[in-house]
């Protein structure tokens, strides 16, 4: 089972990290993502939803990182 507290940390530190490399349009695409699941966390969302915006969250940052 995924934790989305330890995903977000670990994305925000590797976008903190590699800030300088990335497009603004990828600064927007993750800070929007993790404003997502924040937002989420705060509503309780179901676990399954939590667990597919974690994946989705993931798939964006080595989509990013592999540019």
């Amino acid at each position: 089972i995924l934790d989305p507290h330890r995903i977000v940390v670990g994305i925000d530190t590797l976008y903190t990290t590699q800030r300088e490399t990335f497009t603004s349009e990828s600064q927007q695409l993750i800070e929007s993502a993790l404003q997502t699941l924040h937002v989420m966390n705060l509503n309780k969302w179901k676990q399954i939803s939590m667990r597919k915006v974690t994946i989705w969250l993931l798939d964006i940052t080595l989509t990013l990182l592999t540019e």
